[in-house]
């Protein structure tokens, strides 16, 4: 299982995420899966000190920007984790 979890951070990494974890979820009733995969990419410190104004046409790229990035790792997980036999 951590060679997967290996495989799986070094596509996110390539990817251009910057956090990753894995949490156990085989106490959450309402999840039908039994590991969750998160990941993420920061948002530049001077765009959400701009939102403290209102919301601003950098913030809203930058957010189109990171939730194609962000779709796209998933659907890179996703497939290997398929390819492996695993429901993603």
């Amino acid at each position: 299982m951590e060679k997967l979890k290996n495989e799986i951070f070094t596509i996110l990494k390539e990817s251009g995420a910057k956090l990753m974890g894995v949490a156990d979820l085989s106490d959450v009733p309402e999840s039908p899966y039994p590991v969750g995969i998160c990941y993420m990419m920061p948002v530049p410190k001077h765009i959400i000190k701009d939102l403290l104004e209102a919301p601003t046409v950098e913030y809203h790229q930058m957010y189109l920007s990171h939730n194609q990035k962000l779709n796209e790792m998933g659907e890179k997980v996703a497939s290997l984790l398929q390819e492996k036999g695993y429901s993603a």
